[in-house]
């Protein structure tokens, strides 16, 4: 029950909040996470993390594993 999206489902279902301000929370609570595991991930001095572009996906894969053949 503590997954992101179906914890703030909980409250909707039992018509505690509207589906917008469900929506929004998901939203925040995902951005939290993300947050979270950029702190922890900048402390892992064994990990690199690698930004793609979403329209440079296709490019960056391939240079990524032209590197391991």
């Amino acid at each position: 029950m503590n997954t992101i999206g179906l914890k703030e489902l909980y409250p909707f279902i039992n018509g505690m909040t509207d589906f917008e301000n469900t929506i929004d929370e998901i939203k925040k609570n995902t951005r939290h996470y993300i947050k979270r595991q950029i702190s922890w991930f900048k402390g892992e001095s064994l990990i690199n993390p690698i930004f793609i572009d979403k329209d440079d996906i296709k490019g960056k894969s391939f240079e990524m594993l032209s590197k391991f053949v």
